[in-house]
């Protein structure tokens, strides 16, 4: 049996980690996974990204965060030895640890290839979607909290909140890359909780949703989710993504709230550390 610890099981027949509750709310298509994919990686550009020859897009941004370096596979390999060496050169070069993110289930196939070759799986990552306005329906407007204010740069109070340890050079990089807008909410002159929402396609991606933990339970994450979703659809948005690790309980029970369901998953692979550094998540 499937070991379960705070709503994620680990299963005795797959070595990825799982939602133990979340149910797709219908069979997405290979096609519409690839796509999906390939608009949520526009939404957080690294710095340094090509198209290898075997069909994935290497990406690079001096470690930070795991979707800024990885190698996300769009395109089956035809040899999958041939596309690991690739790989692992490409980032070697770059001092990184070999990353990969597999689309799930589309692609199923290379990380079990990546296994049998001693890549480890770190994560599978739920991605979630719905439609604009069943989120803006089902989450409601909140007039009794303050008005997120929407900027089209992370400025310093903004940053504050997302990551008050500080960032690297590289994230401004990232977190300004694929036409952002910023999110925030001010309480008595302090920022409390903040988001970032791109449009791709017709599609809003929400990511960097953050709110202090002095304020959490408050309704807070509700309220920038919509806000940012409702700006998302001002601006041609008509669909909802977003990526969620799958032991953020309180995350995925606000956008179960919202009517988010699971479209897919992907897989984050990485080769055997030996010096290189390893991405955060």
């Amino acid at each position: 049996m499937g070991a379960a610890h705070e709503g994620v099981v680990q299963t005795a027949r797959s070595p990825y980690v799982s939602l133990g509750t979340r149910q797709q709310a219908h069979r997405a298509t290979d096609h519409e996974i690839l796509e999906l994919e390939r608009v949520a990686a526009a939404a957080w550009p690294p710095p340094e990204q090509e198209w290898s020859p075997c069909g994935a897009l290497l990406r690079a941004a001096d470690g930070w965060t795991g979707r800024a370096n990885s190698a996300l596979v769009l395109d089956a390999p035809s040899d999958l030895r041939k596309f690991t060496t690739g790989v692992v050169d490409w980032y070697r070069q770059r001092d990184l640890t070999p990353a990969v993110a597999v689309p799930f289930p589309v692609h199923e196939f290379v990380s079990e290839g990546l296994r049998a070759q001693g890549w480890s799986s770190r994560v599978l990552v739920p991605v979630l979607t719905a439609a604009a306005e069943t989120a803006l329906d089902r989450l409601g407007p909140r007039d009794d909290l303050p008005p997120v204010d929407i900027a089209d740069e992370p400025d310093p109070a903004w940053l504050s909140v997302y990551r008050p340890e500080g960032l690297p050079p590289v994230a401004y990089e990232v977190l300004r890359g694929g036409g952002p807008a910023f999110g925030s909410v001010t309480i008595d002159g302090q920022p409390v909780a903040v988001g970032r929402v791109t449009v791709t396609e017709g599609w809003a991606g929400l990511t960097a949703i953050e709110v202090l933990p002095s304020m959490r339970r408050r309704g807070l994450g509700a309220h920038i989710v919509r806000e940012l979703i409702r700006w998302a659809a001002d601006h041609g948005a008509y669909r909802v993504w977003l990526q969620v690790g799958p032991e953020n309980e309180p995350a995925l029970r606000l956008y179960d709230q919202a009517g988010l369901s699971e479209h897919n998953d992907y897989h984050v692979l990485r080769a055997p550390v030996d010096g290189q550094r390893e991405p955060g998540i």
